[in-house]
């Protein structure tokens, strides 16, 4: 593959950056006739742009991982950024809103009868805060299968979920209720670990009991666990499609708030295509 790099003035100014290719001892500016004298390597500089940061590229322009949202060179703080693929999967991404929306009214109907109090009813657990832990954890473990199809892979456990911990920056992902803001913030994949992927997740352990022995663990059914289990969900959709603006109902928006986004290196971007070309899914390698 072609070394390509993306070149950041000074500041790292939104669409400021440009795309440079190397060409004998020369950097040339892909686009344009603007070719410059490599005077390092190790960091790379070259003549008339000294002041700028140069960074090979983990992808070729125009090239993206299915599923997995990343800023773009135009926009290289607008994280979590895009994913040139979302049309691609509108219905499914439509099916998802319709869930997420289900699940929202449905701790909303919760919240009516246990205020959420992070000091005092965290912990309380029934049936219906069951359900919802339940339905919650599925959805993210639909999500989890599905970006691993989509790039190539299988998975049908933890073992093979937390693979997409690294690439997708998960536990960097921060949550608070627009209108419970006390209790918050929520990580809701924060510690996740791969040396104990499902009991590093407590809302997922808690599902995972439950599941299998509800009359043993059903007081791990609590409303903390199914409200991380629901904005789980809500990271995973940012977490492949990006900005929440581009594909979730207003509701969704209203009811979550993205405090926190992931820190992307600018060898991650996905930048844009060559003039003439389209984007092109790449499998990403786990």
């Amino acid at each position: 593959m072609e070394n390509y790099f993306v070149g950041i003035p000074p500041g790292g100014k939104i669409g400021g950056a440009t795309i440079w290719t190397i060409s004998d001892e020369f950097l040339q500016r892909v686009g344009q006739a603007q070719c410059c004298r490599i005077l390092s390597e190790e960091p790379l500089a070259i003549e008339h742009h000294v002041d700028w940061e140069f960074v090979r590229l983990s992808l070729r322009p125009g090239q993206y991982f299915p599923r997995m949202a990343r800023p773009a060179d135009h926009k290289v703080t607008a994280s979590p950024g895009f994913n040139p693929g979302t049309s691609a999967a509108w219905s499914y991404i439509q099916m998802n809103n319709g869930q997420l929306f289900a699940l929202v009214e449905q701790i909303e109907k919760v919240f009516r009868v246990v205020h959420p109090d992070p000091f005092q009813t965290m912990n309380v657990f029934g049936h219906e805060i069951r359900n919802l832990l339940m339905l919650a954890a599925m959805e993210v473990e639909t999500s989890w299968r599905a970006i691993l199809t989509a790039n190539g892979s299988t998975g049908n456990s933890t073992n093979d979920y937390v693979k997409l911990l690294e690439p997708m920056k998960l536990d960097e992902y921060e949550l608070s209720l627009q209108f419970y803001p006390w209790v918050g913030p929520i990580r809701p994949f924060a510690g996740w670990r791969t040396s104990h992927p499902t009991k590093s997740l407590p809302w997922y352990h808690a599902y995972n009991q439950v599941k299998h022995d509800r009359e043993t663990h059903f007081s791990s059914a609590t409303l903390r666990n199914a409200l991380e289990a629901l904005c789980g969900c809500f990271v995973m959709m940012c977490a492949q499609f990006g900005q929440p603006k581009y594909w979730s109902r207003s509701e969704l928006r209203t009811f979550f708030n993205l405090s926190k986004v992931p820190s992307w290196k600018p060898s991650d971007f996905y930048c844009r295509p060559f003039e003439g070309e389209e984007f092109v899914a790449v499998n990403h390698t786990f």
